[in-house]
């Protein structure tokens, strides 16, 4: 809540002021913001990730009708290379941090891992048999031609190998209290946290396209395909777009 208030407020300027919608201090504006509603959350003892969270939907629905279609591309474009940057940074402190890793919590590393896959596997099995209900409720109100796939086993499956674990675990982790927990748990907990980052990404990330094509859900001409309609996406983004002044939510089509 507190997220989508503080955005709100913050998406006011941009209305009231009425830049040309395209300008740098726009963008520099927009990719600022996050920073200031985490700020205001942990302020609050709140958590900021979850704050920035629901200030990104706020901003991505309503901020984004303020720009125009070249001003969306440059904010696009640059939140998108300040992600890979920051995502790489995630990395490399994984990467540094290998070194510290006390052998002696491998153990309870170990177990972190276990019980990590196994929590995985029983909300994939939940989550996943409750949207086929829910999707069986729908269907029978709809026409052939409308219904809604369900969620096979081989869905369920790759949902499951693809949970990766990156830079929010890490960022929970080191905000532990040590008051709560003592500095050698949370020392333990960090390199625990790392170990399931590195882990994760290495083994999953490497089996994740074997198994698609294993399972059949994708065939290596698709992969082919899909790079191709990747460039052709890449150029389509480039060229320039018409603003529907009448409706007032042309960016809705975007989202």
């Amino acid at each position: 809540v507190l997220g989508a208030c503080v955005a709100a407020a913050l998406i006011l300027p941009l209305r009231f002021i009425k830049l040309p919608g395209k300008t740098l201090p726009e963008v520099f504006y927009i990719f600022l913001t996050p920073y200031l509603v985490y700020a205001w959350a942990e302020t609050w003892d709140l958590s900021g990730i979850i704050a920035c969270l629901f200030a990104g939907i706020i901003f991505r629905t309503y901020g984004a009708q303020h720009l125009t279609a070249e001003g969306l591309h440059k904010v696009e474009s640059f939140l998108e290379t300040m992600g890979r940057f920051a995502d790489s940074g995630v990395f490399i402190l994984c990467g540094c941090s290998t070194a510290l890793i006390d052998a002696g919590g491998l153990s309870f590393c170990l177990w972190g891992l276990i019980l990590c896959l196994f929590s995985r596997a029983v909300m994939v099995l939940v989550c996943g048999g409750m949207s086929n209900v829910m999707k069986a409720m729908r269907n029978r109100r709809r026409s052939e031609s409308l219904q809604e796939q369900f969620i096979t086993w081989k869905h369920k499956f790759m949902i499951w190998l693809s949970g990766l674990r990156g830079g929010i675990g890490i960022m929970l982790a080191l905000e532990i209290d040590e008051q709560w927990c003592g500095s050698r748990n949370k020392e333990r907990i960090i390199n625990c946290t790392f170990f399931l980052v590195v882990t994760l990404l290495f083994v999953c990330g490497s089996l994740t396209e074997p198994c698609l094509t294993v399972l059949g859900l994708v065939t290596s001409k698709m992969g082919m395909d899909a790079g191709d309609e990747n460039q052709s996406s890449e150029a389509a983004d480039t060229a320039p777009l018409e603003r529907d002044g009448s409706s007032g939510n042309w960016i809705h089509s975007f989202c």
